[in-house]
């Protein structure tokens, strides 16, 4: 996947500003910055939620994004704060509309059961999604995006997530560590992802892409990236970066 000079501007203020990177298979990107650098734009253009001003992009195989069909992308949004005046099963099942002439009711049931059971929500299955706490509610999209990805469509697939530590207690943030790799290992798989929690996102991530006032600052692996003449730049204020057994601990 490859993104070729992107922009995205509001009112003539840019807000995504000449992007270009090529996405590869199998690996994890981590979207970091300050708040305002464009990330979570960046990211919804990504998910063509949001068409790009100016540029263009790639599928894998050089198809053009624009119909790279709706089986192969699947994305975590920020926080929705609208009442949705549906029950916690009715969302997770979304994640097999994409394979409604592909299968059964009753497969299709089965698997969204066993998704929810996978993100220990069965309990919660009768319950209206506003009544939920944010990290229930949490659990129910990682529950319907794993019900996505279970797919019967082979090909490359991207998956986008923005903040997805966020509402999760330590339990399950350990376990969405551990689901992201085994999905990494057994598919096709790449992941583009946002998140403020630097220490859990740095454990999965195998390529950074820093982001400030729009543009593409500087891109690398985290032995390239993480240390405190970049980070202090980036964010502007002064950070010390130390690295532990392999795992990075970043301090202001």
């Amino acid at each position: 996947m490859e993104l070729k000079n992107i922009s995205w501007l509001i009112n003539g203020r840019p807000i995504v500003s000449n992007i270009t990177y090529r996405f590869e298979s199998k690996k994890t990107y981590l979207l970091m910055g300050p708040n305002g650098a464009g990330k979570t734009s960046l990211l919804n253009i990504i998910a063509g939620l949001q068409a790009p001003t100016n540029g263009d992009f790639k599928w894998f195989n050089d198809q053009n994004w624009s119909v790279a069909n709706e089986h192969n992308r699947v994305f975590l949004l920020q926080k929705n704060e609208r009442v949705i005046q549906l029950k916690a099963h009715d969302i997770v099942s979304m994640g097999r509309f994409p394979f409604r002439n592909q299968e059964s009711t009753f497969a299709s049931n089965e698997k969204t059961q066993e998704h929810m059971s996978r993100w220990k929500i069965d309990q919660l299955k009768d319950r209206l999604y506003h009544t939920l706490s944010g990290g229930e509610q949490q659990r129910v999209h990682l529950a319907r995006i794993w019900n996505q990805l279970d797919s019967p469509n082979r090909g490359p697939k991207v998956l986008l997530l923005d903040e997805p530590f966020t509402y999760l207690d330590l339990e399950l943030q350990k376990e969405l560590i551990s689901q992201l790799e085994t999905l990494k290992d057994r598919l096709p798989l790449t992941i583009v992802f946002v998140d403020h929690n630097l220490t859990n996102a740095l454990k999965i991530a195998d390529e950074i892409l820093v982001m400030k006032n729009g543009f593409l600052h500087v891109h690398g692996s985290k032995e390239h990236v993480i240390n405190s003449s970049v980070l202090s730049e980036v964010y502007e204020i002064e950070t010390f970066t130390h690295v532990w057994d392999n795992q990075y601990f970043i301090s202001i």
